[in-house]
């Protein structure tokens, strides 16, 4: 009978300590076109967040993947490459620079969106990516120019951000450019001009719209700000 009871109290215990499964509340994805500012050259880029909980802690996700079985497409997100943030008091994880193997215009079709813990315990979650095709020629992007001290920015629209990334491609921060023309000293959370710390810029103006986003950059150095009036 001992032997039973604690049998039983081990299988209780046992089960009561196994961590819960994690839960995907809410998606999101937005196609954006960037423009190389060196090249000249397009590619479409996905931005994908997850919103994501665990009732053993956010510290307890492992990875988040997105998959499409029909073209074999596969990414994987975790600690090590995604970017997460704060929206309404709502986290989300995910990235804002995936981008096609071969650099092709992203597949629109079905996603799988799994999100497996540390115990290897899994949630899924299904993501139709629809955004029409893009003709990236008939649009104007935004560039950034220097002109002595003066940095200028050509084709503003009213909510255009400049969005900073490290070396990494992980997202640090974004600021609004309010105004076409910029003093260089003065030019918001300015680039290191020498380009030595591996961070950069992008341009970021959404077509409401449209449903999509444009982008230009990278923006390193001096070197790259000079391009768009080199090239007039």
């Amino acid at each position: 009978m001992k032997k039973f009871c604690f049998l039983l109290f081990f299988v209780l215990l046992f089960f009561s300590c196994e961590g819960a499964d994690p839960e995907i509340i809410d998606t999101y994805y937005q196609i954006n076109v960037l423009k190389d500012v060196k090249s000249g050259e397009f590619v479409e880029l996905l931005s994908f967040y997850a919103q994501v909980v665990d009732e053993d802690g956010e510290n307890d996700i492992k990875a988040i993947y997105l998959v499409n079985d029909e073209q074999e497409l596969f990414w994987k997100f975790s600690s090590s490459n995604w970017n997460r943030v704060l929206k309404n008091d709502i986290k989300w994880t995910g990235s804002s620079m995936i981008s096609m193997p071969d650099a092709s215009d992203f597949f629109r079709g079905t996603y799988r969106v799994i999100v497996e813990d540390a115990s290897g315990a899994r949630s899924e979650k299904s993501l139709e990516i629809s955004t029409g095709s893009i003709d990236a020629d008939n649009y104007d992007f935004p560039s950034l120019n220097i002109d002595g001290n003066s940095i200028r920015v050509e084709n503003r629209k009213e909510d255009l951000q400049a969005l900073y990334f490290n070396a990494g491609k992980r997202f640090i921060t974004f600021e609004y450019l309010d105004e076409d023309t910029y003093v260089a000293d003065d030019f918001p959370r300015i680039i290191d001009l020498k380009g030595s710390s591996g961070n950069s810029l992008y341009l970021y103006d959404f077509l409401e719209e449209d449903g999509f986003g444009l982008l230009s950059g990278p923006y390193k150095s001096l070197y790259d700000l000079t391009l768009g009036k080199n090239s007039e």
